[in-house]
């Protein structure tokens, strides 16, 4: 069951980067009709939130996974569970945010 979660995880963020693609092209005119919306701002908080998440998801998947751990190996517990779950989750949230708003992110 647990290779299975480090599956998922590890694919999630190129399913949700899938979804950003296909968000941008179906959202990108603001309603008002005055222009589309930046694409250069839309890669960048996309790349911002899943950076920065990633990074928290790495260090708090690491503290759980290394708790009373004698190896170095359980840094992958952030690396390959906590990094990519907590990236797909915040850049989906982006997403979600983004296309609900009728202006630029």
């Amino acid at each position: 069951m647990v290779e299975l979660a480090y599956y998922v995880a590890l694919l999630s963020p190129l399913f949700v980067l899938a979804a950003a693609v296909n968000v941008f092209l179906r959202r990108r005119a603001i309603k008002n009709g005055d222009g589309g919306r930046s694409v250069g701002l839309f890669i960048l908080g996309f790349f911002v939130v899943g950076v920065l998440f990633y990074m928290v998801g790495f260090l708090v998947g690491s503290h759980i996974s290394c708790k009373g751990a004698k190896y170095a190996e359980c840094v992958l517990g952030g690396v390959l569970l906590g990094g990519p779950l907590s990236l797909t989750v915040a850049t989906s949230a982006y997403l979600y945010f983004w296309a609900k708003n009728g202006k630029a992110p």
